[in-house]
This record gives C-alpha cells, sequence and structure tokens, in this order.
C-alpha cells in the first residue's frame, strides 16, 4: 500500500491528494505548442493522413511479450479535429499527421495531518478570590508522509511536410489523473486540448479547462 498510517493508530482524515479538485466534475489539460515553421501554411482543404510509425515496433513489442497500446481505435478522433482546422483526409497527403500518448506513472507524498489529545490545567480564582485548578484536553496536531500513486498522460501530436517528412508543427497535452488511465475517456479531451488554440504561441504552456458535467 503507499499509503502510511499514523502513529499510535490515531486515524486521519482521507484527502484528495495535493487538494485538487475532484477530476470527475473538472479537467484541465495543460497544452504547449511548437512552431517549426514561421509562418504555417493556411489550412484549406489539403490532404493529411495520420502515420503510425510505431507500428514496427509494436509489432516488436507484442513478440516480445510487452503491453502495447493500440492507437488504431483512436485515429478518427483526431481526425475529426483535424478537420476542423480545414484539413481533408485523403491521398495523396500534403501532410502527415502522428501522434503518441503516454502515461507513466509516479509516486508523490503529502504530509497528512493528525491530532494527539493531551490533558492541561487551568487555575483562575472565584469571586472569593480562592485559587482554583480545573483539568482540561486539547489537542496537538501533528504531521505524517503519505505516499499515493498518480498518471500524467500526454498526447504528443505533429504535423509534417508530406514531402520533406519534416514538423511544421508540434502540440503537446496533458493531464494529471490520480486512477488507472482510461484513455477513451481522456483522448477526445485531451486532442481537443492540443488543438484549441491552434497554432498557438510556439513554447508557451496554456491550461484549458473541461467542465464534465457539461459535455
Amino acid at each position: 500500500s503507499l499509503s502510511n498510517l499514523p502513529p499510535s493508530n490515531i486515524s486521519a482524515p482521507s484527502q484528495n491528494p495535493l487538494g485538487r479538485l475532484n477530476l470527475s466534475t473538472l479537467l484541465s489539460p495543460k497544452v504547449t505548442d511548437f512552431s517549426k515553421v514561421v509562418p504555417l501554411p493556411i489550412f484549406d482543404g489539403q490532404r493529411f493522413v495520420i502515420v503510425n510509425q510505431s507500428n514496427k515496433e509494436s509489432q516488436e513489442n507484442t513478440k516480445s511479450g510487452l503491453a502495447v497500446f493500440e492507437h488504431r481505435p483512436f485515429n478518427h478522433l483526431i481526425e475529426h479535429e483535424l478537420t476542423l482546422l480545414g484539413l481533408t483526409l485523403g491521398e495523396p497527403p500534403d501532410f502527415l499527421v502522428n501522434f503518441n500518448i503516454t502515461t507513466p506513472s509516479f509516486v508523490g507524498e503529502r504530509m497528512e495531518p493528525y491530532t494527539v489529545p493531551y490533558t492541561n490545567v487551568h487555575c483562575f480564582r472565584n469571586a472569593q478570590g480562592i485559587s482554583q485548578c480545573a483539568p482540561y484536553t486539547a489537542f496537538r496536531t501533528h504531521y505524517y508522509p503519505v505516499r499515493y500513486q498518480y498518471f500524467i498522460n500526454t498526447l504528443e501530436l505533429s504535423i509534417l511536410d508530406a514531402t520533406t517528412k519534416g514538423p511544421i508543427w508540434q502540440g503537446k497535452a496533458e493531464t494529471i489523473g490520480y486512477e488507472e488511465p482510461n484513455l477513451t475517456f481522456l483522448l477526445p479531451f485531451l486532442t481537443r486540448a492540443a488543438l484549441y488554440h491552434f497554432p498557438g504561441t510556439s513554447g508557451i504552456t496554456q491550461t484549458v479547462r473541461f467542465n464534465l458535467d457539461n459535455k
């Protein structure tokens, strides 16, 4: 277990790691754009295709027993977003589009509070001037480290010139999650976020917020 128990069997309140908002109601991918060609060509019906340069690597990984993420079921999501930019899916292509998805896990640590009761004595003089003392209970706050697992879910998207094979634009969208990534759920949001400010300002990171209650 990643969580450490507080000392002396004193329970601590359960909290969302890092105090972030519940991801069931708010998703906030961070987006970074990189323009390789300035100015970028105007998209006006040019053709594009999605290329999966990892096909050969995927076959080799499958033979070696490694888990492989299958891109093909998600191609249509990215194709749809690119058509909204003015491109057309078809051959022969003017542009090649490649994407990569990673979901590495990490272990973070936060300090969790817990309280320990102790007894103190309060002394005072009554109306007759007689000193009196009475015990009372107070609490001291202590902290103990709690480890937790989190995932950085990242979509990297590249548009390349089909003739030169050189990139003309690259974008990256990532979000942090505290549960096993559900890519079927995440990819539409990451794709929309990556292209939301297209082409964006090169090298500048922005946050795109989605209210999942209104999706």
